[in-house]
Order: structure tokens, then sequence, then C-alpha cells
């Protein structure tokens, strides 16, 4: 366990302390005080890729006690600190502030602004940070990350911890806290849903909901069966990337991205008969394809055509159980990566067919295009396919947001449907969930 900084009751420290596990020992490893941060409290560290990452703090500096959001980077191998020279949207002077991370990225949420002294009124503010900020550890460079929903009261000296979710996206979870000036403390928990990972399509912003708390709770056993959940080191697994979701970096703009141009390039052979080497016969309609796309795009096509079975030589490949335009779209997205979903019946279908197919990155696009289309009316019909494909996240999704439409949910055909065909199963899982949420709970927006 590796410690730095913090108050003593008469000042600040920049001490480095090193807790080995296997000893119970401490020890203070040697190094240079040019290369030391700034004697600090109320930073927050996070651990990434062997180093050990502090950001801000009430900081004493040039004989000035403020905050400021440096960045320094901790070899955990040498013990030697390093500065780091960020760009983009940084997050103003904060202490009090807590970061987790995901991915190869750092969040950052709450946390009190507290500039130096010499600068202007504005620039010594003690307000709360309202803004979520990401920083990309590879790229140096922070990020303001768009969020929707309900956000949490501003809050300092909270608690973080992300979670990998099963739909591929990133969950952090906010907990307590205090106000500006310590005079009311938290005991909520928020989660902050559908941090992607990098993509350069546009999508909807992740959204903040509000959840009850307690281990006993829905919210308490969701975070107990989340995955990959970390604190201020982890990660949600190597190589992953969360930037907002509609950003393209200035130097990686989507029409000079080599694999941009392939998914392009390949996706003009989608129902293109040139070289085609096989045809899918659907609702009485033939569709050519090839059959070295769709061997390097997806497991069950690999296994198909790899098989001694008919389809493995087969000519013209029948499908059914499946309409034109949901096995149309299944081929958009392997050909082309993306999917146009236009509606939300379409999606539920096509979530149906890429369970079928196998397909985790089509499921995700399904499943992002389902929560903005949830409402009282379907929240039931949605949650059953949820739970029957293998779509955890959506099923999550589902059940807060039946829980918080209780009253009106229950009165529609779809959730009367639900409750005659799996009363013992997924009706009472929405019954437990929605005992455990106080019926005075505020009604979370979803927008």
């Amino acid at each position: 366990m590796v410690v730095f900084g913090g108050y003593d009751g008469k000042r600040k420290l920049n001490d480095t302390l090193v807790l080995s596990f296997a000893t119970r020992e401490w020890s203070r490893p040697p190094q240079a005080d040019c290369l030391l941060p700034s004697r600090r409290c109320k930073h927050t560290a996070v651990v990434h890729d062997g180093a050990m990452y502090v950001v801000g703090g009430f900081q004493f500096h040039n004989g000035n006690n403020y905050a400021a959001t440096d960045v320094h980077a901790l070899d955990l191998t040498t013990y030697v600190w390093s500065t780091q020279a960020y760009s983009g949207n940084s997050p103003d002077a904060l202490q009090g502030h807590k970061a987790a991370v995901v991915g190869d990225s750092m969040v950052i949420f709450g946390g009190k602004v507290r500039g130096d002294p010499a600068l202007s009124t504005e620039g010594r503010s003690s307000a709360l940070n309202t803004e979520v900020y990401q920083y990309r550890f590879a790229a140096c460079k922070w990020f303001v990350v768009p969020v929707g929903g309900a956000s949490p009261a501003p809050r300092q000296l909270h608690s973080v911890v992300s979670v990998a979710e099963a739909d591929g996206r990133f969950s952090m979870y906010v907990f307590g806290g205090s106000d500006r000036t310590k005079s009311r403390f938290y005991s909520d928990l928020s989660e902050l849903r559908g941090l992607r990972v990098f993509s350069r399509k546009r999508a909807r912003p992740a959204a903040f909901f509000t959840l009850p708390g307690g281990p006993g709770s829905v919210a308490g056993r969701l975070v107990a069966r989340g995955a990959g959940a970390t604190g201020g080191g982890g990660g949600g697994g190597p190589g992953a990337s969360l930037l907002p979701p509609d950003w393209v970096g200035a130097d990686e703009e989507e029409g000079d991205d080599p694999a941009c141009r392939v998914c392009a390039d390949t996706a003009t052979l989608l129902g293109n008969p040139l070289f085609s080497d096989v045809a899918f016969e659907v609702d009485g309609r033939s569709i050519p394809a090839h059959r070295c796309v769709l061997y390097v795009r997806g497991e069950y096509f690999r296994r198909m055509f790899s098989s001694r079975m008919r389809e493995g030589s087969a000519a013209v490949i029948p499908v059914p159980g499946v309409t034109y335009p949901v096995f149309y779209a299944v081929l958009s997205y392997l050909y082309s990566g993306c999917v146009v979903l236009e509606d939300g019946d379409l999606a539920l279908e096509v979530l149906k067919a890429a369970d079928m197919f196998r397909l985790d990155g089509l499921r995700a696009a399904c499943v992002e295009r389902l929560e903005a289309s949830i409402s009282v009316n379907n929240a039931a019909t949605v949650c059953q396919v949820a739970d029957t494909h293998n779509a955890a996240g959506l099923k999550r999704y589902c059940i807060t947001y039946i829980v918080q439409h209780f009253k009106e949910v229950i009165g529609t055909a779809a959730f009367q449907d639900l409750m005659r065909a799996d009363p013992s199963g997924l009706g009472l899982e929405i019954l437990n969930a929605f005992s455990d949420n106080p019926p005075t709970a505020k009604r979370m927006r979803l927008s």
C-alpha cells in the first residue's frame, strides 16, 4: 500500500510511505526533493499501469495555501515522481474531489474549488465543482464529460467506485460526502451510468441516477454483483478508453482513421452481388454475402463456415425465425461496424438476433437504443427480452425504471403479461426491488 501526503494536525505533508503486506512493515523510499509534489491534503489518487497518479488537493506552495489541479505520477517500481504536462479542459483548482479509473482514463467528480489567493476573486472561489472530468492517461489530456439525468447535490469528501457493466459500458457510483461548509453530510448513493468505451460515433451522454442506499437495498445488491469494481485504482480492463461518447480527437478525425476507412469500404459490399459466394434467404428474399467478411467478423459465422454441416458449403442458406429487416441490420453491423436502429421495436428484435448470433457490439448498440426509448408502456416488455437474452445491464435499467414508475407501469398490459409469464422469477425480482425502494423516494429523471 502506498500513501502520499496528508495533514498531521499542524502542517500539510508530502511524504511517500509504503506498507508491505507480506512483512507488515512501513518503509520510506529515497526520493529527490526536487521531484516531489508540493505538500498537500484532500487530494485524490488512483493507480494505473504501474503508476500512482496524484491529482490536486489543498496545497502549501510558495508560502500560500490553496488548491491546484496538478497531476503527478509515482512510478511504483522505482518510486520516482514525475509531473504530468497536460492539455484540454482541466478542472478548476480542486480539493476534496474523488477519482476512479475506468480503462485508460481517470474520471473525477465533486470537490471544492479553492484557488490561489493571488488570483482574482473568481479564481479563489470556494464553490463546489459540478462538472464530471475525464483524464486520458495516454494523451495527458482532460475532457469534460457530458452527463444527463438528475445529478446528485454538489459535494466534497465523498467516495466513488467504478464498475464495468456486462454491456461494455461503465458506471461510477458516488456515495456520501459533505456540502461546502461541512454543515450537511450526505448518505445518498448515485450512479453515473453509461460511461462508454472509446467511440467516434455520437451517442446519448452518460446520465446520473439516484439509487436507494444500504447493503440490503437494490443499489447495494447491484454494486455487490458488479464486476471490475475499483476505488482509486484498478480499472475497467486493459486497453479500454473512456472518452466522452461523441468525442473525436483533433488528431484522430474520423475521415483520417484507417480503421474507419476500412469499415466504410467493406460496407459497400453489403448486399452487393460482386464477388458474393453465399446468399441468405430471409422472408422469401435473398441477400448476397461474402464468406470471408462474415468469417472474420463473427464467431457464429466462423463456426458455420468451418463446419462440415450443410451450411458450411451451401450456396444458399435459409435463416428461419428472423425477419428481413432484422437480419439486414445484423449484416449491416458485420459489414460496417455500425447499425441504424430507427425505433425501439426494431432494436428489440435486433437484440434477440444479436444474442443468437453472439454479437456483443451489436447487442450494446441495441441496448443503447432501447434505453433511449423506454416508456411506461414498453418497460415490462423490454425487461422480459433483456432477461431472456442476456442483456444484464438493460434488465437492470428496466427494473430501475419500473420501480421509479411503479404505479403507472403495473397498470399496463405488458406488465400483466410479464406477471402471468414469469411470476416467481422476473416478476418476483421486480416486486422485491420495489419493496426495497421507499415509496416516497424522489423519482429520478431518465432524460
